[in-house]
């Protein structure tokens, strides 16, 4: 009878342990999820900015602690309306999550959105912070005008939480 009872102890034990441990790195699976539908081809990079060569090894690095650094765009969303001028304002979402916090000095971390001419000189840069947590979430207003402006694209550029630098590939304003 007290074998069985140590038994049965003993197993407890091993799923308390077993259960506290599997929740304990519960960011973990935020992290193992900016890895999936092709995120880490594009969005989901390690905290020194490097890149995963398959799905799986992203989700393993995010499994044994590593820090995932992501900045994402999206403009399939963009809400689009004509201005009385001829002017056309889209907006899109920035996203970024491990990234470094902006402090506010001249040097501190921003998401950067350069928008670029069609012939790669700089038309005009918006800046965002980056909250206390590394993270980022904000609207972007794209505005161009309609017969001067087509061609434009955009990329964004950041920081990691380690200070690597991150930057996105160049992508057609929404207008």
């Amino acid at each position: 009878m007290s074998r069985w009872l140590l038994l049965v102890l003993c197993a407890v034990l091993a799923l308390t342990v077993g259960v506290a441990s599997a929740t304990a790195d519960g960011g973990n699976s935020v992290n193992a999820q900016l890895c999936q539908k092709g995120g880490w081809q594009s969005t989901a990079f390690t905290e020194s900015g490097g890149t995963f060569g398959s799905e799986a090894e992203c989700v393993a690095y995010a499994a044994h602690g590593g820090t995932i650094a992501s900045i994402m765009v999206s403009t399939a969303l963009a809400h689009c309306a004509i201005s009385p001028d001829p002017h056309v304002f889209c907006w899109g979402t920035i996203t970024g999550h491990g990234l470094q916090p902006s402090d506010f000095t001249p040097t501190g971390n921003v998401i950067t959105i350069t928008i670029l001419n069609p012939d790669g000189s700089t038309n005009s840069l918006i800046n965002r912070p980056v909250d206390t947590n590394g993270n980022a979430f904000f609207g972007a207003l794209f505005g161009c005008d309609p017969v001067n402006d087509l061609g434009q694209t955009f990329f964004v550029t950041t920081r990691t939480a380690a200070g690597a630098t991150l930057t996105t590939q160049s992508l057609p304003v929404p207008c």
